[in-house]
């Protein structure tokens, strides 16, 4: 399989066509326009985020997170592990690594 084909895959499982602009249409705003890798990436971080926003405060109200954790400390946790795992050369040595 090749790189356009896989991401064609990974695209239909993700049940949208990254490069379209799907909502535009439906503003009045005429035909889709392309969106670039970045905008796309950009998106996707803005909904992670948004989901970790959420589950800090709910965290915060009962008392189990710090009130001055943010989502910027979980993402870089997130990226440390992410780093951690990468690192690890076999999946074998990836539990050992997390």
């Amino acid at each position: 399989m090749d790189l356009a084909q896989e991401v064609r895959r990974r695209q239909r499982r993700l049940g949208r066509r990254v490069g379209h602009r799907e909502d535009a249409g439906q503003r009045g705003l005429g035909a889709p326009r392309l969106v670039t890798p970045e905008e796309h990436l950009a998106e996707l971080r803005a909904r992670v985020r948004a989901v970790l926003e959420q589950t800090l405060e709910r965290s915060r109200g009962v008392g189990v997170v710090r009130g001055d954790v943010t989502a910027d400390d979980l993402v870089l946790v997130l990226n440390m592990v992410n780093g951690a795992l990468g690192a690890a050369a076999g999946t074998s040595e990836r539990p050992a690594a997390a």
